[in-house]
Formats: C-alpha cells, structure tokens, sequence
C-alpha cells in the first residue's frame, strides 16, 4: 500500500526533472551554436 503511494509522485517528479534537465541542455546547446555562429560570421 505505501510502496503505491510512493511510486507515482516518483514519477512524476522523475519526469519533471527530466524536462527540466533537457530545458538546460538544450538552452545550452542552443547558445553553444549562435556563440559559434556569430564568431564564423
């Protein structure tokens, strides 16, 4: 019974955790790309 409980807000939190981790990456990744961008041209 507790481990149910447990199990959802888990993965839910696991999952908002991962969005947000790959928001940063991304946004990284993205700046990365226009710094590279503007020093070519």
């Amino acid at each position: 019974m507790l481990e149910r409980k447990f199990v959802i807000p888990t993965e839910t939190q696991k999952a908002e955790v991962d969005k947000f981790y790959w928001n940063k990456v991304y946004t990284r990744i993205f700046r990365f790309l226009k710094a590279v961008q503007d020093y070519c041209l």
